[in-house]
Parts: C-alpha cells; structure tokens; sequence
C-alpha cells in the first residue's frame, strides 16, 4: 500500500483499504494483486507451516457506488464473487455482479417458498374416502 492508504478492520477478518487519487482500475487490479502476492508464501508457526489466503473485492467512487455505505457493500459483493472463483483472488465491483448476486439470493430463497407454501387439499375427494372404503376413514 502507498503511504496515504488508510488500512481498516471491519471485524473478524474483515479489512478495508481506502486508496485515494488512483490512476485507473489497472493500477488497483496491481495494487491487489501485490497485497494477495504477500499471503502466498507459508508462514512458519512453532516449527509448523501455515498456509494462509485472502480474496480482495474492488469497488470505486463513482462508478462503483455513490456514497460510503455503496462502496462498502459493492466491495463485498465483489469479495464474494472472488470466494466464489476459488480464493485468494480480487474481483473488481460491476453492476453485474449487483444482478447476479441478486438472482442468486432469488434461486437460494425459491426452495424455502416452496416448503412454506401449504399444499392446496382437494377436500371432495377426501370426503369421498369413506364411501369408497366402504368404513370410517381420516386423514391427518
């Protein structure tokens, strides 16, 4: 990171850098390429070694998002889709990827309407039930 970078927790494991007077979405595809760069190497850890990964989501002002709370939201949708691709990987903000994780969380929430729905009885033929069977008959 350059010198006026500000470096932030979020919580857990969770950061955010805020880079100001960027050159272009190239310079920051670098700038998260050289940050992931510094978790490939194993770490040793009481003689022990650890491999650790990350995944970096990418928003910009303007274009990405129009105010703070945009920004922070887009990145992770971004951050999400970089998961998504396999770890330790970046993945700059698009609408795109607005209306995909959009249709995802529709497809994911689908099944849960499905079992919610309650099942529409035909209740004539349920009553038709005992005259068939020729005897007493319930259902539960």
């Amino acid at each position: 990171m350059r010198e006026p970078d500000l470096v932030a927790r979020l919580g857990g494991d969770e950061f955010a850098i805020l880079i100001e007077n960027y050159r272009g979405a190239n310079e920051l595809a670098d700038m998260a390429s050289r940050l992931l760069a510094t978790f490939k190497p194993n770490y040793g850890v009481a003689g022990r070694g650890i491999n650790i990964t990350a995944s970096v989501g990418v928003c910009t002002y303007p274009h990405g998002a129009a105010d703070c709370e945009s920004m922070l939201s887009n990145a992770d949708i971004a951050l999400y889709r970089a998961k998504e691709q396999g770890r330790n990987r970046f993945c700059l903000y698009s609408a795109d990827l607005n209306r995909l994780s959009q249709e995802r969380l529709l497809l994911e929430m689908a099944p849960a309407k499905v079992v919610r729905r309650k099942p529409e009885v035909d209740h004539s033929a349920a009553a038709a039930a005992p005259a068939l069977l020729g005897r007493d008959a319930g259902f539960l």
